[in-house]
């Protein structure tokens, strides 16, 4: 977390840093992590070039840190954050397994390699990451619902939908009671919520002339999904695990809505029934991923 985190005026978070550089020893290492953050609050406040420069200089700094003294996992660490900043992943990477290299218990490296590695798109070793990860961090929501993308990533739908039971059971058991973390109306843009109740009642009137047809069944589900109307996606859902009693997707969407609109009983429940079918959701159905997608990227900004 950075001073621009504590401050509502965005001048107010270059100040602090200013005031901050006065006032830290001037240690190199010290001055390493002050530019890179400094970077990051030049970055939020658009001065992209800038935020380069200080990127810059604090690559320059850990690079002499190690140097001197090339053991300091810590500094490692420091150096794959900056990497990172400026896009060179695979340098990035190359830092935080040498810091875990020098110190098999850093929490940060071992979390921050798993997620180079999916942004990489190597998913299978960032999931073998994410495992060791998880081990030194098992409490940790955030770090758990990362591993259940990258395990959507792979087609393997069943197990992220158990894997995201337990980042939502972590979540609720540190932030509140269960509640729903779907979309609010106000939350949507007017635009965008119009466009989708104008698809929503063209699939309505195809549904009139095919009351069967399942890939509609299955756009309408996902617009009242994205609309915030769980309950009423619901309804869609257990029309078509009903119509095809075998078929698992159906299935795996109401557990994953039942889960976000905060029944977890009741979708951890529906979890069991579900891995006692011999059949699994296919890895390339197109559906579940339109549906986790959105899904992950909301929860992912909700659950720090």
């Amino acid at each position: 977390m950075t001073a621009f985190d504590y401050c509502i005026d965005k001048k107010e978070a270059l100040e602090a840093f200013e005031r901050l550089s006065r006032m830290l020893p001037e240690s190199m290492e010290r001055q390493a992590k002050r530019s890179y953050h400094l970077g990051l609050t030049l970055d939020r406040l658009g001065r992209s070039d800038e935020a380069v420069a200080a990127y810059d200089r604090a690559l320059a700094l850990y690079e002499e840190v190690l140097q001197r003294n090339p053991r300091e996992a810590k500094s490692w660490l420091g150096k794959g954050f900056v990497l990172q900043e400026l896009g060179r992943t695979a340098e990035a990477l190359a830092a935080y397994e040498e810091a875990l290299r020098l110190d098999p218990d850093h929490r940060w490296a071992a979390s921050n390699k798993a997620g180079v590695l999916a942004k990489l798109l190597r998913y299978r070793e960032a999931l073998t990451a994410y495992d060791y990860a998880c081990q030194l961090q098992p409490e940790n929501a955030r770090l758990v619902l990362q591993k259940s993308c990258v395990l959507v990533d792979l087609g393997r739908y069943s197990e992220a939908l158990g894997t995201l039971l337990q980042a939502l059971r972590l979540h609720w058991r540190a932030a509140s009671s269960p509640s729903s973390l779907l979309p609010l109306e106000t939350e949507q843009q007017p635009i965008l919520r119009q466009r989708a109740e104008k698809e929503r009642a063209a699939c309505q009137r195809r549904l009139r002339r095919h009351p069967d047809d399942r890939q509609t069944l299955y756009q309408q589900a996902l617009l009242l999904s994205g609309l915030g109307r769980g309950e009423e996606a619901l309804a869609v859902y257990e029309r078509l695990a009903l119509a095809v009693p075998g078929d698992p997707v159906p299935r795996c969407c109401q557990i994953l809505l039942l889960a976000l609109l905060g029944r977890l009983d009741e979708a951890s429940e529906r979890y069991e029934e579900l891995r006692t079918l011999q059949q699994q959701p296919a890895s390339a159905d197109k559906h579940l991923r339109a549906l986790f997608g959105p899904m992950f990227s909301r929860l992912l900004a909700l659950i720090r």
